[in-house]
Protein backbone atom coordinates (compact mmCIF):
# COMPACT_ATOMS: atom_id res chain seq x y z
CA UNK A 1 0.00 0.00 0.00
CA UNK A 2 1.27 3.50 -0.78
CA UNK A 3 0.55 6.18 1.81
CA UNK A 4 1.11 9.91 2.15
CA UNK A 5 1.14 11.75 5.48
CA UNK A 6 0.79 15.50 4.93
CA UNK A 7 3.04 17.88 6.78
CA UNK A 8 2.00 20.82 8.87
CA UNK A 9 3.54 24.06 9.94
CA UNK A 10 2.90 25.04 13.56
CA UNK A 11 2.85 28.82 13.68
CA UNK A 12 2.63 28.71 17.48
CA UNK A 13 1.50 26.29 20.17
CA UNK A 14 3.59 23.29 19.11
CA UNK A 15 2.11 20.11 20.66
CA UNK A 16 -0.83 21.94 22.28
CA UNK A 17 -3.30 20.10 20.07
CA UNK A 18 -2.40 16.55 21.16
CA UNK A 19 -1.01 17.36 24.63
CA UNK A 20 -4.37 18.83 25.64
CA UNK A 21 -5.46 15.25 26.39
CA UNK A 22 -3.52 15.51 29.65
CA UNK A 23 -6.14 17.96 30.93
CA UNK A 24 -8.51 14.98 31.31
CA UNK A 25 -6.05 13.54 33.86
CA UNK A 26 -5.16 16.86 35.52
CA UNK A 27 -7.84 19.56 35.13
CA UNK A 28 -5.48 22.12 36.72
CA UNK A 29 -3.48 22.26 33.49
CA UNK A 30 -4.16 25.41 31.49
CA UNK A 31 -5.81 25.17 28.10
CA UNK A 32 -3.34 25.18 25.23
CA UNK A 33 -3.87 26.80 21.86
CA UNK A 34 -2.26 26.16 18.53
CA UNK A 35 -2.37 27.65 15.07
CA UNK A 36 -1.39 25.21 12.34
CA UNK A 37 -1.32 25.29 8.58
CA UNK A 38 -1.32 22.21 6.38
CA UNK A 39 1.26 21.88 3.63
CA UNK A 40 1.48 19.88 0.44
CA UNK A 41 4.82 18.50 1.64
CA UNK A 42 4.91 15.36 3.72
CA UNK A 43 6.08 11.79 3.94
CA UNK A 44 5.48 9.17 1.28
CA UNK A 45 5.78 5.48 2.10
CA UNK A 46 5.22 2.01 0.71
CA UNK A 47 3.79 -0.10 3.53
CA UNK A 48 3.45 -3.86 3.98
CA UNK A 49 2.11 -5.55 7.13
CA UNK A 50 4.55 -7.52 9.28
CA UNK A 51 3.20 -8.87 12.59
CA UNK A 52 6.58 -9.85 14.06
CA UNK A 53 9.00 -7.05 13.08
CA UNK A 54 9.12 -3.30 12.68
CA UNK A 55 11.18 -2.70 9.54
CA UNK A 56 11.96 0.83 8.39
CA UNK A 57 13.91 1.72 5.27
CA UNK A 58 14.62 5.38 4.55
CA UNK A 59 15.73 7.44 1.61
CA UNK A 60 16.14 11.17 1.25
CA UNK A 61 15.62 13.27 -1.87
CA UNK A 62 19.37 13.32 -2.49
CA UNK A 63 19.60 9.50 -2.38
CA UNK A 64 21.15 9.24 1.08
CA UNK A 65 19.56 7.08 3.75
CA UNK A 66 20.12 4.97 6.82
CA UNK A 67 20.69 1.24 7.00
CA UNK A 68 17.30 -0.48 7.41
CA UNK A 69 16.09 -0.78 10.99
CA UNK A 70 14.73 -4.21 11.94
CA UNK A 71 13.28 -4.67 15.42
CA UNK A 72 11.14 -7.38 16.92
CA UNK A 73 7.66 -6.09 17.77
CA UNK A 74 8.45 -6.44 21.48
CA UNK A 75 8.05 -3.61 23.98
CA UNK A 76 11.57 -3.83 25.46
CA UNK A 77 13.33 -3.67 22.08
CA UNK A 78 11.14 -0.80 20.91
CA UNK A 79 11.58 1.11 24.19
CA UNK A 80 15.37 0.88 23.90
CA UNK A 81 15.35 2.48 20.45
CA UNK A 82 12.74 5.06 21.50
CA UNK A 83 14.88 6.09 24.51
CA UNK A 84 18.04 6.56 22.41
CA UNK A 85 16.76 9.76 20.84
CA UNK A 86 18.09 8.86 17.40
CA UNK A 87 16.58 9.04 13.93
CA UNK A 88 14.23 6.06 14.47
CA UNK A 89 13.21 6.85 18.07
CA UNK A 90 9.85 8.40 17.22
CA UNK A 91 8.82 5.52 14.95
CA UNK A 92 9.82 2.90 17.54
CA UNK A 93 7.98 4.74 20.31
CA UNK A 94 4.75 4.83 18.28
CA UNK A 95 4.62 1.01 18.17
CA UNK A 96 4.97 0.32 21.90
CA UNK A 97 1.93 -1.39 23.36
CA UNK A 98 1.31 -0.49 27.00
Amino acid sequence: MKIFVPGRLCLFGEHSDWAGEYRSVNPLLEKGYTLIVGTNQGIYADVLPNPTELIIRTSFNDGRGYEPLRLPMESNALKCIAAEGGFFSYAAGQHIKF
